[in-house]
């Protein structure tokens, strides 16, 4: 009985503490103060795990999978194998329940938290609005121009693709944040390396180019994908280690930490990942004009779109398409209501930035 009473302390505890989590997140003030005190601590851990270059993440992962797994096999034998099963199935729930609204809370104080306190726009002043298809044709050409022009400056295969090693890139991503942090201060953080993820393939079978983990903040990087979006990618994850939780800022924030770099392989990542953005959003406005920018690439940029969209291509299955609506939910569950949108809203953040 003590066990069971332990038990329910526990679940109380957690249960009352993510129902405060609820109801307070609404609160600005509350949530800005709780996010500034868990800056010291995400900062720490993220020094900790910079100690090793293999992803501390991927390894908690795994391990929770494989735990989860051989607590649900031991449960089942245990059940079986009890004399009295309603008493031991109650426990190995219990303990299942612990588990779960563990993680459940760690996510919504060690992330949840961030979404909801002060955002990119706010610190900045810059807010996201629609523009004319002019104003939208103008920047969508000046990316077309700029990732010609750097472009040309990266290394590249016999094919043509981009080819600057992957090694150079993790090596080179310090620092890279420094253009950005003198226009916006409060993007300023320790420099902590990318973390390659081992199984890489798996997360594009998922549509995942990255993640940032909460509970290391660790910033890990799918390195199976084309090389060329690979260095934005690395800026969008460190955007969310400074603090920017809305995706739709965090690609801003990373277009323009990459093209503010002065290193070549990031200003062109930055203005490619900005052109893809912005001519979307052109080419179902004005298709005309999305041809003129088009029109704008050199063969090399050409030949990195489609590579890029080539590779994505292959993992569009019913894996990746419930992935996407499990992580739609999730980011309306923390209050972005575009959900996966929200990485294409990005659109407007450079309209307002570069009007």
């Amino acid at each position: 009985m003590k066990l069971y009473k332990r038990y329910f302390i526990y679940l109380a505890v957690l249960s009352f503490l993510t129902l405060l989590f609820h109801i307070l997140k609404h609160l600005r003030p509350v949530m800005n103060a709780v996010t500034g005190a868990l800056v010291p601590v995400k900062r720490a851990l993220s020094w900790i795990c910079d100690i090793t270059a293999l992803s501390v993440a991927e390894f908690l992962i795994a391990a929770a999978v494989i735990f989860a797994l051989y607590y649900l096999v031991k449960s089942v034998v245990l059940i079986v194998r009890s004399e009295n099963r309603l008493t031991v199935f109650l426990k190995r729930l219990l303990g299942a329940l612990c588990g779960i609204i563990t993680v459940y809370f760690g996510m919504a104080l060690m992330l949840g938290t961030t979404y909801y306190s002060d955002s990119f726009q706010d610190k900045s002043g810059l807010y996201a609005r629609g523009g004319t298809v002019d104003e939208l044709y103008s920047v969508a050409r000046l990316f077309a121009e700029k990732a010609t022009e750097t472009g040309a400056l990266v290394s590249r295969d016999e094919n043509g693709l981009f080819n600057v090693p992957l090694e150079t890139i993790i090596e080179n991503s310090r620092g890279i944040y420094e253009g950005a942090e003198q226009e916006f201060p409060f993007l300023s953080g320790p420099d902590r390396r990318p973390k390659k993820v081992i199984f890489s393939r798996l997360m594009s079978y998922f549509n995942y180019t990255g993640f940032y983990f909460p509970f290391t903040a660790e910033a890990n990087i799918n390195i199976d994908c084309p090389l060329a979006l690979i260095p934005s990618t690395i800026a969008h994850e460190f955007a969310h280690q400074r603090g920017v939780a809305a995706e739709q800022e965090a690609n801003f924030a990373a277009i323009i930490a990459c093209i503010t770099s002065g290193k070549p392989e990031f200003e062109y990542s930055g203005w490619l990942l900005g052109y893809i953005y912005l001519v979307n959003a052109l080419y179902s406005r004005d298709y005309e004009k999305f041809v003129e920018v088009y029109d704008i690439l050199s063969d090399e940029v050409m030949a990195d779109i489609r590579a890029n969209n080539e590779y994505w291509a292959q993992f569009e299955t019913p894996v990746s398409e419930i992935s996407d609506k499990v992580y739609d939910e999730f980011l309306k569950g923390y209050g972005q209501e575009l959900g996966v949108q929200s990485y294409g809203a990005v659109v407007d953040l450079l309209l307002a930035y570069f009007r």
